[in-house]
């Protein structure tokens, strides 16, 4: 190995990126998707939301006194409990005088006590604290007790000041610990907004409860179902019965993610492979140049068992060296992957070597050891050690020897282009995603959170006029366009506002048809802000004010679904089920869809004068001449000034946060990408220097036919058949393993079908053409043979 040292890096090189790149995956697949949540036993824990059967409206949380009622009357589940279905809500605090924004996640009491977790210092929540007129308690993250408190065991006790209030900290949640995904500190329902427990609040909760033993997620959907029926059936009047989905908690934690990682830890693995088949072949090379080294040896009293003890140790070393590299790699990718992730992928801080991982990398060196090792062995002929003088090698690549390394390069083959495929399949839904437009104009236009951190009532009650000056001073700043509010932050999903609407004469069994619509409340310069079109009729304006006519602007696909074929300017409609909002609406222009709740589903929409409904604005949008990033801090002390304890946090271009829903599709396609790279670059580095090795070997036969009149086409032709034979048999099987596996990538595809001829020929065709570059590379020094020189040196 010494003496063939370019040899023994280039192996090294090769098996440790194959190492590497299984290594690094198989850490974030038992990280993410196979290490158990820190919750008890939790094969029993699952989670339930409504499904409207007839308006098809698929996410449909409980209120509170619901899912209380549900857990007096229930036999299926030990325990109920619940999770707000909005996600984290974006609270603010204040830290050292400035406003901090805050992750919480709203739960009911009993959630901690149903999932059995354990608290890392102190208590969790528990069902005592979500009573009104308790205590107000928080619990807060790992993450945050680190960042903000600096791990410091005295943090018990102390407060935790968030805009509805001040809570004491009464315990620290252990790290692996993410419901909902992002929380940096959890809150109880009763201490944060006690109005959502009276029976008449609205639906906010996502049930989370823990089965019997012997009970079925079937025993508990049924039951469900028959309970809502009894405790829940006048909430929902204006729909048909509502029916229960139920899911088991680790796939509504990692379920989103669970495709693409078992996506990418295949195309891992499958690199793994390519680098030692191309390992093994590389020593098949090199076991053919010493036969007379073998033979020898055999000829002084070594036995075929001791030669293929030595084949077994040398590749055994060659696995070692490249599993330290390969192990470097993977703790090189552990540190930097996490910051590529997308912010939605769980669970992905803190992978390291630990025993799983250290047993994942023990297996793979052993296969490793016994593909690298069974090549040059079963390449190791009886009749090669009996000659000393075996070193012609004029039949090397013959008969079965030249089978076993045609059919690993093959494999070889196969392996990298279904990587190939499935790659471009992912970077073709990137193109597509790319290509989508939000129905407004991103660039040029920021969006900050609107932050009044007093919890005096006569500051609260001062907001709208707080905000009146707000935008008023922050519209006469230089370098800024427009300015306007907006209810609910950009990228909302569940978080957003949803209500069920009926059309002017539709009966209410009509009505339950009817899909739910998202709600936004916007201010007279909303439109022109963000430059939406306005298609039909006209947009809000000053006029639609408290006490005017009820007015609401609606999206194309909204007219569409509620008036096909008509003219909706004039039409009416009101919400479905809340008596107190549910006033006739007339309908007075229709502008285009647009993806600001939704960038992959836009949802249809209705627009609200801001001044004709009860809630107060959230979020500010400006429109700027120059990049807004560096106005923010102008844009923050303009707010300050206004009012000590009024600020804007969370502020980003929207350009910024309209790339989010792209970041995860960003990810897949980079990281398969990558692999599919790797596998090409090794397998075709393999073609070369397999095809020159034959060339090498085949040299006296090449001057024999250059010397008898053969033109150097020929001489090329000649290799170029014999080393496409096994890419064209690899390609093709790699089509058909593409073909049949296509079901697999369907969850990670938009906008193309997973049987994309351009992605599937462009990958066949693009391999081809690298594999007959490489093999022609090589071949073209056959044809510069000197037949003489052959001739003479035979």
């Amino acid at each position: 190995m010494r003496r063939h040292w370019r040899l023994t890096l280039a192996a090294t090189a090769t098996l440790g990126l194959g190492i590497g790149a299984a290594l690094t995956m198989a850490g974030i697949v038992e990280h993410v998707l196979l290490r158990p949540l820190p919750v008890r036993d939790q094969g029993r824990v699952l989670v339930s939301w409504g499904v409207f059967e007839s308006s098809g409206f698929g996410h449909v949380p409980l209120s509170h006194w619901t899912v209380r009622a549900l857990a007096e009357r229930s036999r299926a589940f030990e325990r109920l409990a619940g999770v707000d279905f909005n996600g984290v809500w974006a609270e603010v605090g204040r830290a050292d005088g400035r406003a901090v924004p805050y992750q919480v996640g709203v739960v009911m009491g009993e959630l901690f006590p149903t999932l059995g977790v354990a608290p890392l210092l102190g208590r969790m929540l528990s069902g005592d604290d979500d009573r009104v007129g308790a205590p107000r308690v928080a619990v807060i993250s790992e993450g945050l007790w680190q960042r903000r408190y600096g791990r410091d065991p005295e943090v018990l006790g102390k407060p935790f000041d968030i805009t509805p209030g001040s809570f004491t900290i009464v315990g620290v949640a252990p790290g692996g610990f993410d419901l909902p995904h992002g929380a940096e500190a959890w809150v109880t329902y009763a201490a944060i907004s006690p109005d959502l427990l009276n029976e008449d609040a609205v639906g906010t909760v996502e049930l989370v409860g823990r089965i019997r033993a012997g009970a079925t997620a079937e025993d508990a959907r049924r039951e469900l179902d028959r309970l809502m029926a009894e405790v829940d059936s006048s909430q929902w009047s204006a729909d048909a019965r509502l029916r229960m989905t139920v899911r088991p908690l680790d796939e509504v934690v990692v379920g989103p993610v669970r495709p693409a990682l078992r996506i990418l830890g295949v195309a891992g693995l499958l690199v793994f492979i390519v680098a030692v088949l191309n390992l093994g072949n590389l020593l098949v090379v090199r076991g053919l140049e010493r036969r007379r080294e073998f033979a020898i040896r055999r000829a002084i009293g070594a036995t075929r068992q001791s030669l293929v003890r030595h084949i077994v140790i040398e590749a055994g070393l060659l696995v070692a060296a490249g599993g330290v590299v390969g192990i470097g790699v993977a703790l090189l990718a552990w540190r930097i992957l996490p910051l590529a992730a997308p912010a939605d992928l769980p669970r992905i801080q803190g992978i390291g070597p630990d025993l799983p991982i250290l047993l994942a990398a023990l297996g793979l060196g052993f296969v490793a050891v016994v593909i690298v090792s069974a090549l040059p062995v079963s390449s190791l002929r009886e009749g090669d050690l009996r000659a000393p003088g075996a070193a012609d090698g004029s039949g090397a690549g013959q008969g079965s020897r030249a089978l076993a390394w045609t059919g690993a390069i093959a494999l070889q083959v196969t392996l990298a282009v279904v990587t190939l495929i499935a790659s471009l399949l992912l970077m073709r839904t990137l193109a597509n995603l790319e290509r989508l437009r939000p129905g407004f104009e991103a660039d040029d236009l920021g969006v900050a959170q609107v932050a009044l951190l007093s919890s005096d009532s006569a500051v609260t009650a001062r907001s709208d006029q707080l905000t009146e000056q707000l935008l008023t001073r922050v519209g006469a700043l230089p370098g800024v366009r427009a300015v306007t509010t907006v209810l609910t932050r950009p990228l909302s999903s569940t978080a957003g506002w949803d209500f069920g609407f009926m059309v002017e004469g539709q009966t209410e069994a009509q009505a339950a048809a009817n899909p739910y619509l998202n709600y936004e409340a916007v201010r007279p310069n909303y439109f022109e802000t963000v430059r939406m079109p306005i298609l039909r009729g006209r947009g809000v304006q000053t006029d639609d004010r408290e006490g005017a006519p009820l007015v609401v602007v609606v999206s194309q696909s909204t007219a569409r679904l509620a008036w096909p074929g008509q003219d909706p300017i004039g039409k009416r409609l009101r919400w479905a089920t809340d008596e107190e909002l549910g006033r006739w609406r007339t309908v007075v222009g229709v502008v285009g869809d647009s993806r600001y709740r939704d960038f992959l589903n836009p949802r249809p929409t209705v627009y609200v004068p801001a001044a004709q409904q009860p809630w107060g604005a959230g979020y500010v949008l400006v429109r700027t001449s120059t990049p807004f990033a560096p106005m923010v801090p102008a844009l923050r002390q303009i707010a300050r000034e206004i009012h000590p304890d009024l600020d804007l946090v969370n502020a980003a271009p929207m350009a910024s946060v309209l790339d989010q829903p792209l970041a995860r599709s960003r990810f897949n396609a980079a990281v398969l990408l990558l692999f599919s790279m790797v596998a090409v670059t090794l397998t075709a580095v393999g073609l070369y220097g397999l095809t020159a090795f034959v060339v090498a070997q085949r040299r006296r036969e090449v001057g024999i036919r250059l010397a008898l009149g053969a033109e150097a086409r020929q001489i090329i032709g000649l290799f170029l058949r014999r080393g496409m034979l096994p890419v064209v048999v690899g390609a093709a099987v790699g089509l058909g393993v593409a073909l049949a596996g296509r079901r697999v990538m369907a969850s990670l595809v938009y906008g193309v079908a997973t049987t994309d001829a351009a992605a599937l020929a462009g990958a066949v065709a693009g391999f081809v053409l690298i594999a007959l570059a490489a093999i022609m590379a090589a071949s073209r020094s056959a044809a510069r043979i000197d037949p003489m020189v052959v001739l003479r040196a035979d």
